[in-house]
């Protein structure tokens, strides 16, 4: 008799959840637009602010609570949003998760009073602010012709680098003007800079140092020359017009190995020379973009394809024996080989130059 009554109450039990789960998915789909959550009249009203809107009256990402709309307006941002009364975890995850968001109104309806970002500009855009790219750009500065961008592409004139970098929020500068290039024979560096082949082969307009101070901390370049410093090494490079990689700290010695120079444990591995050069230090990398730029892929000295340079030093590290760039682009005369790695500005970049 008891085992019934507890069957009979747990299915009470399961219905009324059911019910209830119901009844709050039909209620957030048939409840008008702000009905739930009306905005209130009132400057002194608190209640949450929100860095912009997910569709139409309605928001998702919170920035702070318990504001005035005075008070989560005054960024001047275009995106900023604002919903009265302070909304506890339970509220947010239904409205969020069931309602499809917050009710909430936007705090800027036209241009005046937005603040955007530099190169950028308000316009309107299905009648709500928002901030778009518009670089300064003068016919003079479209006239100039190709520049090379630092991500290895060749734009039309500067204006499209310019724009580019501002659509995708990213470091973008230019190399030197003129179609990117392979070598340093056709490029043209403005001012005192020298034109300089990294690591990858790709060449870049640098500033060379003029000076060095005393010596400070003896270094071995990959060239087996000791150097009074980075400084030194670096100098070496702008007149030879090629990177110096780093080999290991202190002078060179001649029966220098992997067993006998220091290197910082933990962060880089000893990689051999097999054709006959000192060892080198190298930062292994953990990871490496999964999707790398076309531009990014090299043929290795071991006339292996790979993907980047993170690749190829990953590679290196694995099997203990130094990988150079042997030219960019494909190898023709072999399969390529595939990893996953980092990307080159995790390098150390005592490592190289």
């Amino acid at each position: 008799m008891e085992d019934d009554l507890d069957q009979e109450k747990n299915q009470r039990t399961s219905r009324s959840l059911a019910e209830e789960i119901a009844f709050l998915s039909s209620f957030s789909s048939s409840a008008p637009r702000g009905s739930e959550n009306p905005i209130p009249k009132g400057r002194n009203v608190s209640g949450q602010c929100w860095s912009s809107m997910s569709r139409p009256d309605r928001c998702t990402e919170s920035l702070r609570t318990n504001v005035t709309r005075d008070q989560c307006c005054s960024d001047g941002s275009a995106t900023t949003a604002w919903s009265p009364k302070d909304l506890t975890s339970g509220d947010l995850f239904f409205w969020i998760s069931l309602g499809g968001g917050v009710a909430c109104k936007p705090c800027k309806v036209s241009c005046e009073g937005v603040r955007c970002s530099r190169g950028m500009k308000c316009i309107l855009r299905k009648q709500r602010p928002v901030c778009v790219c518009s670089p300064s750009c003068t016919r003079k500065k479209r006239q100039m012709g190709q520049v090379c961008g630092s991500d290895g592409n060749t734009y039309k004139h500067m204006c499209r680098l310019i724009k580019k970098q501002c659509r995708k929020s990213k470091q973008l500068s230019i190399e030197y003007f003129g179609k990117c290039q392979k070598s340093c024979d056709t490029v043209q560096c403005g001012g005192r800079k020298t034109c300089l082949l990294d690591q990858v082969l790709r060449p870049h307009c640098v500033r060379c140092q003029a000076e060095c101070p005393r010596a400070s901390e003896y270094t071995c370049g990959a060239d087996n020359v000791t150097y009074n410093s980075a400084c030194h090494m670096r100098q070496a490079a702008c007149v030879k017009g090629r990177a110096v990689p780093l080999a290991y700290r202190g002078k060179c010695r001649a029966a220098a190995s992997c067993d006998n120079i220091r290197c910082r444990k933990g962060v880089q591995g000893c990689l051999l020379d097999t054709r006959g050069g000192p060892p080198r230090c190298a930062t292994c990398p953990r990871h490496c973009p999964q999707r790398p730029g076309k531009w990014e892929t090299l043929c290795a000295t071991n006339s292996f394809t790979y993907s980047s340079w993170c690749h190829m030093v990953q590679d290196a590290c694995k099997h203990g024996v130094l990988l150079e760039v042997k030219h960019a682009g494909p190898c023709e005369e072999t399969s390529s080989q595939q990893t996953n790695m980092i990307p080159l500005n995790v390098f150390d970049p005592q490592d190289q130059l």
